[in-house]
């Protein structure tokens, strides 16, 4: 099932956390001043994930 986008501002150093449903791979797009990132985490069942975009 798919979901919907979800838009989120980071704070001042770019960080930001996001629930997830359930566990499964996911789009994560970042857009600044500077240019764009896009990346797939997979999100285990249990814990979270931690991702990295430089843009």
């Amino acid at each position: 099932m798919p979901l919907p986008d979800i838009a989120l501002l980071t704070g001042e150093d770019g960080t930001f956390s996001l629930d997830v449903p359930r566990a499964g791979e996911y789009a994560v797009a970042a857009h600044g001043e500077r240019g764009s990132g896009r990346c797939s985490v997979l999100v285990p069942g249990e814990g979270s994930a931690r991702i990295t975009l430089v843009i």
